[in-house]
C-alpha cells in the first residue's frame, strides 16, 4: 500500500493547515543522467577522499545565496566541506551578494555585467567583471555560515593574468595554473588583503574560488539579479568559466525573467532555443557535463495575477531535458503549479512582490531540492 506523505506543514493563527507541497511529487526527473556524478559522490561518501564541485547558476533567486547557501550547508554537512567556493566582489559592481562574504577596496574600479555594459568586456560565468588601472588593495573576509566553516588556504584567482598578490604575508606559495593563478597558504584563514601586482596595466577580475584542501563538496553559486537566459548568453566566456571552476555537476535555475512578460509577448520557441543554446555551449566545452535544469517557483506578474506563461515555460524546460539529456527538478510543479505561491505567502515565506521569497522560504526550497536529490542518489 502506498501512503501519501505531506511534509513542511505550517499553522497560522486560525489553526488552518497549509500544505506547501506534496512529497511524492518532489523528485529529480530523468535522474539517470546523473549516474556518473552519483558514482563519484558514492566514492566520496565512502572513502572521504577527493573533492566534488557543484556550480549553480541563475538569476536573483540565486544571487543573494539564500537558496544556494542552504544547499551548500546541506551538501557539506553530509559529504564534507572542501571550501566556500566561488565569490565575487559584487560591491564593486554596484550590487549585492552573499551576506557571509565581505569585500572592501581602495582605488578606482569599473565594472561590466551582462545586463548593461557587456559589449567590450571580459565576462565569465558570473556575468560580472570588475577592472582597474590603479594601484589598489582588495580585502576579502568570509565568515562561518550555518555552522559550516568558510576558512580557506587556497585561492584561485579568475583574472586576465595581471593578478593580485597577498599583502604582507609570507606563508603562501604562488602556484602556476594553466588558466588562472592560485595562491596556496600554509595555514587556514578567514580573511586576506590583496594588492595589484602591476598597477601600470589593466587588471580584470571575474571572481575568486576559496578552498581548504579538505575532501568534500565545493558549492559554487553564481547569480545575476534580473537576468534571463538570453542575457546570460551575452557572456562570451561563461562556459569557459564553468570549466575553470572544475565543475562536476551544473545546476541551472533561470526562467522567471524569461517569462516575465505579457502573454502576447512571450515566445515559447525563442525561449526554448535560448535554453538549448546555453546547454549546447556547456556541452561544447564538456560533452559529459551532467546538468540539472530547474523550473522557477510560481509567482505573480506585476503583483496582480499568476504569471500565465509559467505553464509554457514548464513545458519547454521539460521537453528540453528529454531532448538534451538533462535532469529536471520541476519546482513549479512540485509547489502545485498556478497560484501555489499564495500558500507560501500565507506562511510568510514570500516577499511582497510575490516573486521573491524570504530567506526562510529559500531555505525551504533548498531543503526540498536536497531531499529530492538524495532520494535519487540513494536509489540510483
Amino acid at each position: 500500500m502506498k501512503y501519501l506523505v505531506i511534509i513542511f506543514l505550517f499553522f497560522v493563527g486560525s489553526g488552518t493547515e497549509i500544505k506547501l507541497y506534496n512529497a511524492e511529487s518532489n523528485r529529480i526527473i530523468n535522474d539517470k543522467v546523473l549516474a556518473d556524478f552519483f558514482d563519484k559522490l558514492e566514492k566520496l561518501s565512502v572513502q572521504r577522499e577527493g573533492t566534488l564541485r557543484i556550480t549553480h547558476i541563475g538569476d536573483s533567486h540565486i544571487q543573494a545565496d539564500f537558496l544556494t547557501g542552504q544547499l551548500r550547508h546541506n551538501f557539506q554537512n553530509n559529504f564534507g566541506n572542501a571550501g566556500r567556493g566561488f565569490i565575487f566582489p559584487y560591491k564593486l559592481a554596484k550590487t549585492r551578494g552573499a551576506l557571509d562574504v565581505q569585500f572592501s577596496s581602495s582605488g578606482a574600479w569599473q565594472y561590466c555585467d551582462i545586463l548593461h555594459n557587456y559589449t567590450d568586456c571580459d565576462i565569465g560565468a558570473a556575468g560580472f567583471s570588475v577592472s582597474t588601472f590603479d594601484s589598489c588593495t582588495l580585502k576579502i573576509k568570509v565568515k562561518r555560515s550555518n555552522t559550516i566553516s568558510a576558512s580557506f588556504n587556497k585561492v584561485k584567482v579568475l583574472t586576465n593574468g595581471n593578478f593580485l598578490r597577498p599583502k604582507e604575508t609570507e606563508d603562501y606559495t604562488p602556484v602556476t595554473d594553466t588558466n588562472n593563478p592560485v595562491l596556496q597558504f600554509e595555514t587556514l584563514r578567514d580573511s586576506l588583503i590583496l594588492v595589484t601586482n602591476n598597477p601600470n596595466s589593466k587588471l580584470t577580475l571575474e571572481g575568486f574560488v576559496l578552498e581548504n584542501n579538505e575532501s568534500g563538496i565545493v558549492y559554487n553559486s553564481l547569480g545575476i539579479n534580473g537576468s534571463s537566459v538570453v542575457q546570460y548568453l551575452r557572456s562570451k566566456q561563461f562556459e569557459v568559466g564553468v570549466k575553470q571552476l572544475e565543475t562536476d555537476l551544473l545546476i541551472v535555475s533561470f526562467g522567471t525573467n524569461d517569462c516575465y512578460v505579457s502573454k502576447s509577448k512571450f515566445c515559447k520557441f525563442c525561449t526554448k532555443e535560448s535554453f538549448k543554446t546555453l546547454v549546447k555551449r556547456i556541452r561544447n566545452v564538456n560533452p559529459s557535463m551532467p546538468i540539472i535544469l530547474t523550473t522557477p517557483p510560481d509567482h505573480y506578474f506585476k503583483g496582480k495575477y499568476p504569471n500565465s506563461n509559467m505553464e509554457d515555460l514548464q513545458e519547454l524546460i521539460s521537453e528540453l531535458c528529454v531532448e538534451e539529456g538533462c535532469a529536471l527538478w520541476d519546482l513549479y510543479g512540485i509547489m502545485g503549479g498556478k497560484n501555489s505561491v499564495m500558500k507560501w505567502r500565507e506562511s510568510k515565506l514570500v516577499a511582497r512582490d510575490l516573486i521573491h521569497f524570504t530567506k526562510t522560504g529559500y531555505g525551504k526550497q533548498a531543503d526540498m531540492f536536497f531531499e529530492a536529490f538524495m532520494e535519487s542518489f540513494h536509489n540510483y
